[in-house]
This record gives structure tokens, C-alpha cells and sequence, in this order.
């Protein structure tokens, strides 16, 4: 299973000003174990409108993920 993981920063719950997302990642886990398998970095926050997006290939031994427009693929080899 991959999730995608944004960090934010700054905010003010008294000020009522939500915090700002910076950078993003994709944590891949395996299922059985419920381990984290790898974390994949993949930096700053893409621009809204550049969708992040991700697949494992049909033997689950790789993620492609497209990312600021750029398709990358990774290994993920539990």
C-alpha cells in the first residue's frame, strides 16, 4: 500500500490562518507485516493544479509515480 505524506508549517489556530503544506513524500507499506517498507522524498509541494499521482506495477515491485510532471519509477523491494 502507498499513501501520500504533506508536511506543513506555520499556522495559527488562535489567528484562525491554516497551516501551509511544504513538502510531500510517498510511504509505501507492506500489508502482512504492516511495516514501512520505504519513504520516498519527493520535495517541494507541486504547484496546485500539477496533480502528484502514483501506481505499483502489476507485480507490485514497482511504483511510478508523476510527480511536477515528471513520471519516475522506483523499486520497492520489501
Amino acid at each position: 500500500m502507498a499513501i501520500p505524506v504533506i508536511k506543513y508549517k506555520g499556522g495559527s489556530t488562535f489567528l484562525d490562518i491554516s497551516p501551509t503544506p511544504v513538502s510531500e513524500r510517498i510511504a509505501v507499506y507492506d500489508l502482512n507485516t504492516l511495516q514501512s517498507i520505504v519513504s520516498i522524498p519527493l520535495g517541494p509541494l507541486a504547484p496546485a493544479g500539477d496533480p502528484t499521482d502514483f501506481a505499483f506495477s502489476p507485480d507490485g515491485k514497482q511504483l511510478a509515480v508523476l510527480y511536477r510532471s515528471v513520471l519516475r519509477i522506483f523499486r520497492v523491494i520489501p
